[in-house]
């Protein structure tokens, strides 16, 4: 008898003691959606920020919140947009309760349902400059370097 194959293989999606199959929201093919799963390419992500002349930053589509956990060890004002109904219902509810420690930082956490090419981000940032962070859904990639080129001048 031959062992099968992959049976003892851990899978690539394996995250600590929980898997993605596990995840709470699940990807959305029509929105594009490719949740962020190393811990490592996260927190290389959260450290290119350079925080020179900002501290607002935008995270579009945090998904189940691994990159956002990373940028809240940071002093900046957060704001998590999806428009993922389920992501935003995870993130403002069982995201504080996994990781209580990150948001007791200095800056803050504010999660926004909204669909980022059509917001006016005024409303968020007024004119003040702020960076944009992501694992952006491949769909709107182009869409959304455009959008940040129109604002160029509050964008570093």
């Amino acid at each position: 008898m031959g062992k099968r194959k992959g049976k003892n293989k851990k899978s690539r999606y394996e995250n600590g003691n929980d898997t993605i199959q596990n995840s709470p929201v699940k990807a959305k093919k029509h929105l594009g959606q490719h949740f962020l799963k190393d811990e490592g390419i996260a927190q290389k992500i959260a450290e290119t920020l350079s925080l020179n002349g900002y501290t607002k930053v935008l995270e579009i589509g945090p998904g189940t919140g691994v990159l956002t956990k990373y940028l809240l060890t940071k002093e900046i004002d957060l704001v998590a947009m999806d428009l993922d109904s389920d992501s935003i219902i995870y993130l403002n509810h069982s995201f504080p309760l996994e990781h209580p420690k990150v948001l007791q930082g200095k800056g803050s956490f504010k999660v926004v349902e909204a669909d980022f090419l059509t917001y006016d981000l005024n409303v968020l940032f007024g004119n003040e400059p702020f960076a944009i962070t992501g694992n952006f859904p491949y769909n709107i990639s182009t869409r959304i370097v455009f959008k940040m080129l129109e604002m160029r001048h509050q964008v570093p």
